[in-house]
């Protein structure tokens, strides 16, 4: 079986065997939609009140919404956050999203600069921060 088959999900979907996994398939993701859209809105109330209080000591974490203060939650957690806080940023973003919210980001240290550069396989000068120094970079 490749890896884009899908395999048959009678029994799981409730569905007759006569039934073939493409019929079955639509279900199947509207299944795992309706989950992860649970999962997400659970994460979505919990994540920021997870975050060490260090990072975001500044802020009312009731009144903050992690989709909507993504370009400020991202950059502040990637700078200053411990590891188990870059990973959970990480997980609840993913790539995509923390690569733009960096890439934009007015500020960031130098080492998150080379660190997510190197990650994204970017040059610094891609970073708007990295361009915004008024210093060299090698001082």
């Amino acid at each position: 079986m490749g890896q884009d088959a899908i395999p048959p999900l009678p029994k799981m979907l409730g569905c007759s065997s006569l039934q073939t996994a493409q019929t079955a398939a639509p279900l199947a993701k509207l299944e795992k939609r309706s989950i992860s859209a649970t999962l997400s809105f659970m994460n979505k109330v919990e994540f920021t009140q997870q975050l060490s209080d260090h990072v975001l000591w500044d802020v009312d974490r009731a009144s903050m919404d992690a989709e909507r203060h993504r370009l400020f939650i991202i950059p502040r957690i990637m700078d200053r956050g411990t590891l188990p806080d870059v990973k959970a940023t990480w997980n609840y973003y993913g790539e995509t999203k923390v690569r733009e919210a960096l890439l934009m980001a007015p500020s960031l240290q130098k080492k998150t600069i080379a660190f997510f550069a190197n990650q994204f396989n970017l040059p610094r000068e891609e970073f708007r921060a990295f361009r915004k120094q008024t210093r060299t970079w090698d001082q």
